[in-house]
């Protein structure tokens, strides 16, 4: 029995030297307040400095370099939530074959644990979907949750108090999702947006209409892609595994080194991954590791040309409460908010017990799109979220092999997906229709 836990002790102590390493290479500088002035436009940038680096030459590719580089118009914006944290907000608001016009559709792409706006242009256009909705006369927006690399900014705290971090999902979807709704209405003079989440933006999407039921009516479509709100199963994977069965030692020893952030984006990470993975001898390793690390299912599928690049731009910083909500939610089998404790959960809730989503009160149509081939979201999970949702569609990808990442990163994504997607996005878009479709069966898998 102890043999048998030395090798994931030995691992954990590991990860937690190693994000200790990270943590005080990512709280090197301070950054500036902005305003707090809804509607406040801010300059594109074309770099930012990787946090921890030392120089000009470790400036990081951002979204803006991206999109600008592949012929379209970029643009950051400042939104200011509830709470003072302020987060960066990309916008693509035309390309080459859609000039920027007012008026236009507006779509908020969503993304999932670790991610940052980045992951919906890292392929280029014709492949990744932020593209071929702008090439769709679509205003795209993408949100940066709190906390990541883009928005590790707050009007009175600083990234190097606890309290910053002091936030889960939960916030995410509360107040993130719901001040960037609001910014993009007041910048585009739309009454309504369509949301597109993959995974934990799923969740946000979630979060926000069942705790803030007004925002449904600012909504024309929920689009989730591998949805995560409800789990009838343990995940995969050697990390995940680690944090199910070893998480109170990591949050006790983490909170005894004082670090409250776990995998940001640093200049350790990114020099690691140029000097490892962008060789063609060690890019079947790193392949293979990512996906035993991760519990990937169709790891033959996935495009190892693209590893260097993704792990750029991924992973790119949470806080560690944000993976604690997701394990107390896994464990329970029920889409909860955050467990403090019984005498702070009193406080909180009124309860020692914190209270499951009123997901009936998610009124706007939500279209949940799942993979065949994914462990993380299966189709017993989209059922059990069917079932609580009053309005959802669920849509099952017809590749046999789909997995959780291929609704970001597969080859075959705009012919399998996107194609779809963009036919749901123009079916329910009220600006352009005048009216609201319902869904025709919403208990019936498509096949």
């Amino acid at each position: 029995m102890a043999r048998a836990l030395i090798v994931p002790r030995l691992l954990l102590v590991t990860m937690i030297v190693s994000i200790q390493t990270i943590h005080r290479g990512c709280i090197g500088g301070g950054m500036p307040t902005r305003s707090k002035k809804l509607g406040r436009f801010l300059s594109t940038r074309t770099s930012r400095q990787v946090p921890g680096s030392t120089g000009p030459g470790d400036a990081a590719e951002t979204f803006v370099d991206m999109v600008k580089g592949a012929g379209y118009e970029a643009e950051e914006h400042n939104v200011t939530t509830e709470d003072g944290y302020v987060l960066s907000l990309h916008r693509i608001p035309g390309g080459p074959t859609s000039p920027v016009l007012p008026g236009k559709p507006a779509v908020i792409l969503i993304h999932g644990l670790f991610g940052a706006s980045d992951l919906w242009v890292l392929r280029g256009p014709g492949k990744d979907l932020a593209y071929l909705l702008a090439d769709e006369q679509y205003d795209v927006w993408a949100l940066n949750t709190r906390g990541n690399y883009y928005s590790r900014r707050h009007n009175n705290l600083s990234v190097n108090e606890p309290d910053f971090w002091r936030f889960s999902w939960h916030e995410f979807g509360a107040f993130d999702t719901a001040a960037v709704i609001d910014y993009v209405l007041f910048e585009t003079g739309l009454k309504k947006v369509s949301l597109v989440g993959h995974s934990m933006g799923s969740t946000m999407e979630f979060v926000l209409l069942s705790t803030r039921p007004e925002y449904n009516e600012r909504v024309n479509v929920v689009v989730s892609f591998a949805p995560v709100a409800i789990f009838t199963h343990l995940l995969p994977g050697l990390v995940n595994a680690i944090g199910m069965y070893y998480a109170k030692e990591i949050q006790d020893i983490l909170g005894l080194l004082n670090v409250h952030e776990i995998l940001p984006r640093n200049s350790v990470n990114v020099a690691y991954v140029r000097s490892v993975c962008d060789r063609p001898r060690t890019l079947r390793i790193c392949k293979r590791l990512s996906c035993i690390l991760f519990g990937l299912t169709n790891c033959e599928e996935f495009d190892a040309s693209l590893i260097p690049h993704l792990l750029n731009h991924y992973p790119q910083g949470t806080s560690i409460q944000t993976l604690l909500h997701y394990r107390q939610i896994i464990l329970a089998g029920k889409f909860k908010q955050y467990d403090f404790g019984p005498e702070m959960n009193y406080i909180r809730y009124k309860n020692e017990i914190p209270p499951e989503y009123p997901l009936e009160k998610v009124k706007a149509p939500v279209v949940l799109f799942y993979g065949q081939n994914d462990a993380f979201t299966t189709e017993k999970d989209v059922r059990a979220m069917q079932s609580k949702l009053p309005n959802a569609s669920p849509r099952r990808v017809q590749v046999s092999s789909f997995g959780h990442l291929d609704f970001v990163f597969s080859k075959d994504s705009k012919l399998v997906l996107y194609n779809e997607v963009l036919e749901v996005l123009s079916e329910f878009d009220e600006e352009r229709n005048g009216t609201r479709p319902r869904l025709k069966d919403p208990f019936k898998v498509s096949t």
